[in-house]
């Protein structure tokens, strides 16, 4: 669980991870995570939200802004806690709705914005991002909602860059110690 992380760090750029549900027209769902990214050219917090874009082939050509949910906090209670119940999904600070801004199948990339963000319980962090490639053997931290569950901590290293997979182009490769990836 994402409450076993001990690095104050760590747990202030935890508060920037979302659970993202999209809809389709016909009800059909999809749960992925996604982060709240800051924008280094304003001194504004916008509402930027960078996700997968795999999450969203099986809505082709609509990204459904107003059935697109983020929840917030979605995490056990404490390291050893419990996965919380379906009740208290309704009571977390979330986000509705998008627009749209870019998206990239080759590097598996799409970024939205956000109408509004909650600020929440522990606060919200706007994470920063760089665009330089990972190198082999470089420590890897990955907080995210695995098959849409509580928030969860995987911890590994980068083992290659540049590998192409059937979620795009210039995929890096990890190897996870602790955890996985869904």
């Amino acid at each position: 669980p994402a409450d076993c992380i001990t690095d104050p760090s760590l747990q202030e750029i935890s508060t920037g991870i979302g659970r993202l549900s999209v809809t389709d027209a016909q009800g059909n769902s999809a749960l992925c995570s996604g982060a709240l990214v800051n924008n280094a050219t304003t001194e504004s917090l916008e509402a930027y939200f960078l996700t997968a874009d795999h999450c969203f082939q099986n809505f082709p050509g609509t990204i459904f802004a107003s059935a697109l949910e983020v929840i917030w906090d979605f995490r056990a209670s404490g390291c050893d806690g419990a996965e919380p119940s379906t009740a208290t999904l309704s009571v977390l600070p979330r986000s509705t709705g998008s627009a749209f801004l870019g998206n990239s199948a080759t590097i598996d990339g799409m970024l939205l914005q956000l109408v509004a963000v909650p600020v929440g319980t522990r606060g919200r962090a706007y994470i920063g991002w760089d665009t330089r490639t990972p190198t082999a053997g470089e420590s890897v931290v990955c907080l995210h909602h695995p098959g849409g569950d509580a928030m969860k901590e995987s911890i590994g290293t980068v083992s290659r860059t540049g590998v192409d997979s059937s979620f795009g182009q210039n995929q890096t490769t990890l190897s996870w110690t602790e955890g996985i990836t869904e």
